[in-house]
């Protein structure tokens, strides 16, 4: 049974899933020994704010965690990972994978920063000399003409609150489709070489089905 104190929301707009504490004690000790481990790499990469990087890491997992309890009320998937790999041995493939083979790829904001510069996810788009380029810029081909497999999920976390929600899982066809203009250039001008942006606001104006059709698609 998915391990989850409560499952709310409104589904057209989004789910709910509150944690327990041992979830974010979980967090913040993968969050330490990956900064641990990793931290002269983050540094040659640029990146000198090791607590920023921490509690970016805790926000993803706490997202990982609650969007695995999620999908667990519809599919079947296993836990999230949270081993602590050197770099260069960290997998980027997806987060999650289903009995049926669908993949799943979780970006986690917090509420903090929503709040601060609106509910968007940043997409690492030139990783020359700054970072890798994210995975769901190379899983997206208009040819294949195939199912879409591929499904991201959005979610904003309440570190303070250990409550995330969860704002659709949505095929990664439709990030790239001409005809719903989702993937953007960031607001923030310094970002837009390097960075795309996916705005709430433009993924709350997707159908029911396009949001949510794939967890209601065979639910066991």
């Amino acid at each position: 049974m998915p391990r989850v104190k409560k499952l709310s929301g409104n589904m057209l707009d989004h789910f709910s899933i509150d944690l327990m504490s041992s979830d974010l004690d979980d967090a913040k000790n993968f969050a330490y020994q990956r900064v641990l481990l990793s931290a002269d790499h983050y540094k040659k990469r640029g990146q000198e704010d090791l607590d920023k990087i921490q509690e970016d890491i805790i926000t993803g997992a706490l997202g990982e965690r609650a969007i695995c309890d999620l999908l667990r009320f519809f599919k079947q998937v296993p836990p999230p990972d949270f081993q602590v790999y050197a770099p260069g041995e960290k997998s980027w493939a997806a987060d999650f994978t289903d009995e049926d083979g669908n993949k799943y790829h979780c970006k986690s904001q917090t509420i903090a920063s929503a709040k601060k510069y609106g509910h968007s996810y940043i997409l690492q788009f030139d990783g020359e000399g700054s970072g890798h380029k994210d995975p769901l810029f190379d899983l997206h081909n208009p040819f294949w003409g195939l199912k879409c497999t591929d499904f991201f999920i959005p979610c904003c976390v309440d570190v303070d609150n250990l409550s995330v929600d969860i704002f659709g899982v949505i095929p990664v066809d439709l990030l790239f489709s001409e005809s719903n203009h989702l993937i953007k250039l960031p607001k923030a001008t310094a970002l837009q070489e390097t960075k795309r942006a996916i705005y709430l606001k433009d993924i709350l104006k997707l159908s029911f089905l396009q949001r949510w059709g794939v967890l209601f698609n065979k639910r066991k």
